[in-house]
């Protein structure tokens, strides 16, 4: 289900805390359909556009989510991606991109109530 605006807004977002660069990389992974490269202050960010790892990547329909390994802390954060640009899905958006952003080496605690699981899709 990955959209144009999906690669927009994710990139954006990086952006906007600090990383540059976005360089395409080769999958390493059957479930992988694109893999980006960003830098910060001489950190790599790798971020993953993943499909469900039953069926695979078998097109940009079939990729479900973006996540990354915050390289500060090693913390890794996934976002499900949304079927409409809404005002969820940016805040999810921002949410995601701070938390790879960190600079500090602590992992932050989950939030409480949090399930860590896909948000609901309309």
């Amino acid at each position: 289900m990955l959209k144009q605006w999906h690669n927009e807004d994710i990139e954006q977002a990086l952006i906007r805390q600090g990383w540059s660069g976005l360089r395409e990389q080769h999958p390493d992974s059957y479930h992988v359909g694109h893999v980006w490269e960003m830098t910060r202050e001489g950190k790599i960010l790798r971020v993953s556009l993943e499909a469900d790892f039953g069926t695979g990547h078998t097109g940009d329909a079939s990729i479900e989510s973006v996540s990354a390994r915050n390289p500060a802390n090693g913390q890794k954060a996934e976002l499900w991606l949304s079927r409409t640009r809404s005002a969820k899905w940016k805040r999810e958006l921002l949410e995601w991109a701070e938390a790879l952003s960190r600079r500090d080496k602590r992992k932050p605690q989950p939030a409480a109530g949090a399930t860590g699981g896909p948000s609901a899709q309309p």
